[in-house]
C-alpha cells in the first residue's frame, strides 16, 4: 500500500456511516449524464480544490474512495450510479470505475515546488511510510532527492500520475483490493507503462491536458478556479482557506533547485507547455467577461457571477420552482461555504458557513411572496445568532426565531419584490464574526467558521 498516498486522503475519506447512508439521500437537481474525473496529484492544492468542486455534485453521485486500495471489489461498483470521481487514481485507468463519457480535470505546479512540498510532507507527517527514515536521518531536500528510497518520490509525478494506469492489464476489473492484493494490481497498472519512453509518456501527459475540459495552474489558483467556473457555469470560489498546506515557506537553494530539475526534465516540459495554453485560455475568459487579467479580486469574482447568473439555469435546464426543500446532500449553488459534513445522529448532512463572515446560497423561484425557514444546527456562540443578518438580493430581512440556543430554526418573510426578474433568490448570511473551529470545539480543525445549517425550505406565503 502507497501510504505516501493514504495519508493524504485520510481527512477527507468519508467515515462508513457517511458511506452507508449516502444512497439514502434523494437527489432532487441532477444536471450531469457525464462523468467529471478529477485525477490529484498529491501535493498539487488537490485537497482545497476537491471542496470547493464536491459542492457542485449531489452527494449520491460523488465516489466515496479517492485511493485505489479503498476500492475493493471491482465487479460491485456500479458505474451508472457516479458523475464525479476525484482522487489519486491516475490518468489512464478510469474506466475501471466508469463506463460514462468522462470529462477531465487536473491542477499541475511548479515541479521544484512540488518536490520540495513532497519533501516536506514526508519529514512532517509521522503517518507516512518514509517519515521514519527521513526523521532518523536528518534528510535535507538535497538529500531527499538523492537517496535511492525517496527520489522517486520527487522524479516526474506529474506525468507518472497523468499516464498512470496506460494499458493496464484487464484482469484487474476482477481483483478485490485489500492490503495483500495491492502489489498485485499495482504491477497490472504499470504493465503498459514499461513499455513507454521518456518522450512517449510527455507525448501523453501532453495529450491528457488537450482533452481536458480543464487544467489549472497551482501558483495561478484564483484564477484557474474562475476559468472552471466560466466553463461550467458556475457561481465564483471568493474567498476561500486553503487545507493541508505547510505554512513555513520554502528555502531551497540553487544546488537543490538544480538537482530538482535534473530528476524533473519531463515535468518541467510538461509544466510549460500546460503554462502557455493555461495563459491563453485564461487570457480569452476575461476578455469576453470585459475584464482584464490586473483587475481587482472583486470585479473578476463579479463577471463570473453575472456569467453564472446569466447561464446557469439554461446550461442545466432548471424550471424555476415554487417551493424548495433542501439539504446539503444537493448541489450548494453559493458562496463561502465549507466541506459537507454528515450529522449521524439525525442522518442528514450540514455545513459550516466561512472561512468568511458573508455566506450565501441561491435558489431558482417563480416571483410570488415566500416563508423560508433555515434549519440552524449549531454556531460559534449565540450571540452570533443573535447578531446575524439575513438578506436576500442584498435587501435585508427581518428574522424570527423562538429558541435562543445555539440550535434555533430561523423563520424569514421574502416579499415578491426582493426576487430578482430572472428568478434568483440569494440567501445571504452576515454573521458578526467567524472563529476557528478548534477554538470552539477543540478538535484539530483550523477553519474558520460562524454557524451551521441543516436545511432550508421556502413556501409559498
Amino acid at each position: 500500500m502507497n501510504h505516501f498516498l493514504r495519508k493524504i486522503w485520510s481527512k477527507l475519506v468519508p467515515s462508513t456511516s457517511e458511506q452507508a447512508n449516502q444512497n439514502q439521500l434523494l437527489t432532487k437537481h441532477q444536471p450531469y449524464s457525464d462523468a467529471y474525473f478529477f485525477t490529484h496529484v498529491p501535493k498539487t492544492g488537490g485537497t482545497s480544490f476537491i471542496v470547493f468542486l464536491d459542492r457542485f455534485f449531489p452527494a449520491k453521485v460523488i465516489f466515496p474512495h479517492q485511493l485505489w486500495i479503498e476500492v475493493g471489489d471491482f465487479s460491485a461498483i456500479d458505474k451508472k450510479a457516479f458523475h464525479l470521481i476525484r482522487g489519486h487514481f491516475g490518468g489512464g485507468a478510469i474506466d475501471l470505475i466508469t463506463d460514462k463519457n468522462v470529462k477531465f480535470l487536473t491542477i499541475l505546479r511548479d515541479p521544484v515546488k512540488l518536490a520540495y512540498s513532497t519533501y516536506e510532507f514526508v519529514k512532517r507527517e509521522t503517518g507516512t511510510a518514509l517519515h521514519p527514515l527521513v526523521v532518523k536521518e536528518n534528510m535535507s531536500f538535497e538529500t531527499f532527492l538523492e537517496h535511492p528510497k525517496t527520489k522517486h518520490l520527487v522524479t516526474d509525478r506529474m506525468v507518472h500520475n497523468l499516464v498512470y494506469g496506460h494499458e493496464y492489464d484487464s484482469a484487474l476489473n476482477q481483483m478485490v483490493l485489500n492490503e495483500e492484493s495491492f502489489p498485485q494490481f499495482r504491477k497490472g497498472m504499470n504493465k503498459g507503462l514499461k513499455a513507454l519512453n521518456a518522450q512517449q509518456r510527455l507525448s501523453m501527459s501532453k495529450a491528457f491536458l488537450d482533452q481536458c475540459l480543464w487544467f489549472g495552474i497551482l501558483e495561478d489558483f484564483n484564477h484557474a478556479v474562475r476559468l472552471l467556473c466560466y466553463k461550467m457555469a458556475w457561481p465564483p470560489l471568493g474567498k476561500s482557506q486553503k487545507l493541508n498546506i505547510n505554512k513555513n515557506r520554502p528555502v531551497i537553494t540553487d544546488q537543490a533547485r538544480t538537482k530538482a530539475l535534473a530528476l524533473n526534465k519531463l515535468d518541467s516540459q510538461l509544466y510549460d507547455y500546460a503554462k502557455e495554453q493555461f495563459n491563453q485560455q485564461v487570457k480569452e475568459m476575461y476578455q469576453a467577461l470585459g475584464c482584464d487579467l490586473t483587475d481587482e479580486e472583486e470585479k473578476l469574482d463579479a463577471a463570473i457571477d453575472r456569467h453564472y447568473q446569466q447561464h446557469y439555469r439554461n446550461k442545466y435546464k432548471l424550471p424555476l420552482q415554487t417551493s424548495v426543500s433542501y439539504d446539503f446532500s444537493e448541489i450548494l449553488l453559493g458562496n463561502q461555504w465549507h466541506r459537507r459534513e454528515w450529522d449521524a445522529l439525525h442522518k442528514k448532512y450540514f455545513r459550516w458557513t466561512g472561512p468568511g463572515n458573508q455566506s450565501y446560497l441561491d435558489f431558482w423561484v417563480a416571483s410570488q411572496n415566500y416563508e423560508i425557514k433555515v434549519q440552524v444546527i449549531d454556531a460559534i456562540d449565540t450571540v452570533v445568532l443573535d447578531k446575524l443578518k439575513v438578506y436576500v438580493n442584498d435587501h435585508e430581512v427581518a428574522v424570527n426565531a423562538q429558541e435562543k440556543n445555539k440550535k434555533r430554526l430561523l423563520i424569514i418573510d421574502c416579499p415578491e419584490s426582493h426576487i430578482a426578474k430572472n428568478g434568483l433568490l440569494r440567501l445571504q448570511f452576515h454573521c458578526e464574526q467567524v472563529k476557528q473551529h478548534k477554538v470552539i470545539f477543540g478538535a484539530d480543525d483550523s477553519r474558520l467558521v460562524g454557524l451551521a445549517i441543516e436545511s432550508i425550505v421556502i413556501e409559498k406565503k
